[in-house]
């Protein structure tokens, strides 16, 4: 996990409450977007505190999902050997109880989600709009 977010397009990500900090992270854009009332919900990955480091540092809320709660479907890079094991895909927002929100709502199936709106399903859903890596394999097979 970096400490800091930064990028050659936009620079460094500051911290909303104060730029001289930093944001935390390599989620810390999406987490001080969210602090900032840019955003009202975010999704990252974590394996070594990129939701949860970012989210402290921004005053918002992020969860490393327990194994299995959200699939790796679709993650870029593909999880691979011991990053699998220990990979989360997990939500980020402003309040807590919207943590509970994002894991549980309502979404699309897999046979509605289209390129531009990819879907991540939980065993409590059916999909969250993520578009899968295991859809996309079927459509290019299929092909």
């Amino acid at each position: 996990m970096w400490w800091e977010s930064v990028n050659s397009v936009y620079g460094r990500s500051r911290n909303p409450y104060d730029t001289r900090r930093i944001t935390g992270g390599s989620s810390g854009g999406e987490g001080a977007l969210i602090s900032a009332a840019g955003s009202v919900i975010g999704i990252g990955s974590d394996i070594g505190g990129s939701i949860r480091m970012p989210a402290y540092f921004n005053g918002v809320f992020g969860l490393k999902p327990s194994p299995g709660v959200v699939p790796l479907d679709g993650h870029l890079p593909e999880p691979i050997g011991y990053r699998e094991r220990m990979l989360r895909i997990g939500p980020m927002c402003r309040y807590a109880k919207d943590l509970k929100t994002m894991l549980q709502s309502p979404s699309a199936t897999a046979s509605a989600c289209s390129e531009s709106a990819p879907c991540v399903a939980t065993p409590r859903t059916s999909k969250l709009c993520f578009r899968s890596l295991a859809a996309r394999r079927q459509r290019l097979s299929s092909n």
